[in-house]
């Protein structure tokens, strides 16, 4: 959120991004973005697939099973929830 990248030659865009970022403050950057992301149960995960779904239609879905340090078992433990409890669920809306 810092001003240094409006300045730097070819980062001009991420300035513009910092700038919008910083009038809105960091707290609704946040809730915007755990807004647009899908996580939780399984349930929470489709209810927000689905709110989704009505409103732009088919769509490609980017997911991501380890993060922030997540240990390696965990992260293969959620790929399989997903498959198995999230995925057969979306494949039959389209």
């Amino acid at each position: 959120m810092g001003e240094h990248l409006g300045e730097t030659k070819g980062y001009e865009r991420y300035g513009a991004q910092a700038s919008t970022l910083r009038a809105i403050g960091f707290e609704k950057y946040v809730e915007g973005f755990q807004a647009s992301n899908a996580y939780g149960t399984p349930n929470e995960i489709l209810e927000k697939l689905e709110q989704r779904y009505k409103i732009v239609g088919e769509f490609d879905m980017a997911t991501c099973f380890r993060f922030g340090g997540i240990p390696y078992d965990q992260s293969i433990e959620s790929l399989k929830l997903f498959a198995e409890k999230v995925m057969p669920e979306v494949k039959s809306w389209g």
